[in-house]
């Protein structure tokens, strides 16, 4: 994809497999540097459903700047989920970078419309202060922060915790 102004684009993604054996990888290049790459694996029946996702590369040029820092050096994203009689487990959610992190759990049950979710993020570095630059005003200064919640109960009226 050649767009005026922008780096051009090149986007590659292979499968093979059946459903229920299915795997695939990804790349992504700027200008013919590969700065992306990833695989997703899928296991697809009818008794159950398995996802696993791997992402790894510099995600900064597809950031808008404001959050530039949260994807700071060489990312990672992964992923694993299932789903087996109604229920939906997410066994793993991990993103990185050389700034951040985000990790998550949890599970959300379709037939009894509830679900219980766990998240942690991390943001800096002890000693680095981070700044998001803000349009019109002067940029934010954050220093390292970690937040951890849950989001527990009915669909229609989840608690975070």
């Amino acid at each position: 994809m050649d767009i005026a102004d922008l780096p051009a684009i090149a986007l590659s993604l292979k499968g093979d497999g059946p459903a229920d054996n299915w795997a695939s990888t990804l790349a992504i290049a700027l200008d013919g540097t590969e700065v992306v790459q990833g695989a997703l694996n899928a296991k697809l029946t009818r008794q159950s459903k398995r996802l696993q996702a791997a992402l790894k590369g510099n995600l900064a040029p597809f950031a808008p700047a404001a959050v530039v820092p949260l994807v700071a050096g060489t990312s990672g994203l992964s992923i694993a989920a299932s789903e087996k009689d109604g229920i939906v487990t997410l066994s793993e959610l991990r993103f990185t970078s050389a700034l951040s992190q985000l990790t998550g759990t949890g599970h959300i049950d379709l037939a009894k419309e509830e679900l219980d979710l766990s998240a942690r993020f991390e943001l800096g570095r002890d000693g680095v202060a981070i700044t998001f630059p803000v349009a019109g005003t002067e940029p934010i200064l954050v220093e390292p922060i970690v937040v951890a919640t849950r989001l527990q109960g009915p669909l229609d009226d989840a608690r975070m915790r």
